[in-house]
């Protein structure tokens, strides 16, 4: 009789604990993402903060330019106004020299406050409120024109009314165009170059403090890629700062300050003139006519000074000559002055200081255009080269910490 043997009963295994996966790659991974924005962050503040700057660059001419272009027209008004004047004392014809050459100048700070609008547009409120007052003026003077002196006198004395208006005008918009160029684009504040460079270079030192203890070594080549092109981005926003900023104040600084004072010693030069035509046209001379004569010439010396224009020492001159004929009662001999054009005369006097002050203005005004305009070129590279080492530490970062994710597979 065979016996069964007992079945077999399993013995309970000991239980082996499944080890937990490891979060390291997952962390590696966040981290590739957070440092390839630091990167892409980085390149775009500096792009903003250049491309910011280069729009500020190409309108800054613009602020000397139109200075310039207002100041001509002062000019051209107030010539029309004394050309007015010596045709009425001539007793010329409506179609006389003076009285034409009045004409062409109205014509001229017409056209000029056209071209004044269509180049800052921004300007047309007060340019469109000029360009009424000049027709108006235009009108005035027309009207004047061909009268005896008698009669053109309340006429022109009427039309410098209406100038007054028009210049009063113009120089409210000079103001505004002064006060613009003391403004600075946000680009150029070097704070926001360094803070959130420095935020964005501490995240890439951050991120290789964490992949040094994961992986026990002390650097990550890639990771140390990435910590130079933050800086270096730092670097070209930095630079591209002080490349606006030197062209910036050679344009909105020195070479404006110099159109405003060469301007404002041809209106005061202008103003003087006025005077003295009026003066001669009325047949009088009052202590108010001597102070604003004075005040004027003085003005008109002070800028011309600061700027190396001519002496007005021939200005002086004549100025002297016609108020002491009409302190005298010597209608002929002021009268002769104002409206003469031989050097003694007052056109004479004045025209080779008008001749210098036009070639100064321009020559501030080429290089108030020229200075940004080579910045421009130099924050174009400037900007291309932020972008392109920002996208490169970008990759770099990333392959970085690729490689010590492939260490756990």
């Amino acid at each position: 009789m065979t016996t069964s043997a007992p079945p077999r009963t399993s013995l309970p295994s000991a239980g082996v604990p499944t080890p937990a996966p490891s979060r390291s790659p997952q962390l590696l991974r966040r981290l590739q993402l957070v440092v390839a924005l630091a990167l892409v962050l980085a390149g775009g503040l500096a792009a903003w903060m250049i491309q910011d700057l280069r729009a500020d660059l190409a309108t800054t001419p613009e602020l000397a330019q139109q200075y310039a272009r207002l100041g001509d027209v002062r000019h051209q008004l107030n010539t029309a106004a004394t050309e007015a004047a010596r045709g009425a004392l001539l007793s010329e014809p409506a179609t006389g020299t003076h009285s034409a050459a009045a004409g062409e100048a109205v014509a001229t700070a017409a056209g000029l406050l056209v071209e004044a609008a269509q180049a800052r547009p921004q300007d047309a409120d007060l340019l469109s409120e000029a360009g009424q007052g000049v027709v108006r003026y235009g009108k005035a003077l027309a009207a004047a024109a061909g009268n005896p002196r008698a009669k053109a006198v309340p006429l022109l004395a009427a039309a410098d009314v209406q100038l007054d208006t028009v210049l009063d005008g113009i120089g409210t918009l000079q103001q505004r165009l002064g006060d613009e160029a003391t403004v600075r684009p946000a680009g150029l504040n070097a704070v926001l170059a360094w803070l959130p460079g420095l935020a964005l270079l501490a995240v890439v030192v951050w991120a290789s403090w964490l992949v040094a203890r994961l992986s026990h070594r002390v650097l990550n080549v890639g990771l140390v890629g990435s910590g130079i092109a933050v800086v270096v981005v730092l670097a070209l926003a930095l630079g591209a700062q002080s490349a606006a900023a030197q062209a910036s104040e050679v344009a909105r600084g020195t070479q404006f300050g110099h159109i405003v004072q060469v301007a404002t010693a041809v209106d005061e030069l202008d103003r003087a003139q006025r005077v003295l035509t009026t003066g001669v046209l009325r047949h009088e001379w009052t202590a108010d006519s001597q102070a604003a004569l004075d005040e004027a010439t003085s003005a008109a010396s002070d800028a011309a000074t600061s700027e190396d224009l001519p002496s007005l020492k021939a200005f002086r001159t004549a100025s002297t000559t016609i108020v002491g004929a009409l302190r005298d009662g010597d209608w002929t001999t002021a009268t002769a002055t104002v409206t003469a054009g031989d050097e003694k005369s007052l056109a004479g006097a004045t025209e080779g200081f008008l001749d210098s002050a036009a070639k100064k203005t321009a020559a501030a005004v080429q290089r108030a255009a020229a200075a940004p305009e080579s910045a421009g070129t130099e924050l174009a590279i400037q900007l291309v080269a932020a972008v392109a080492v920002a996208l490169a530490g970008a990759f770099l970062g990333v392959l970085g910490l690729g490689r010590r994710l492939q260490e756990y597979r």
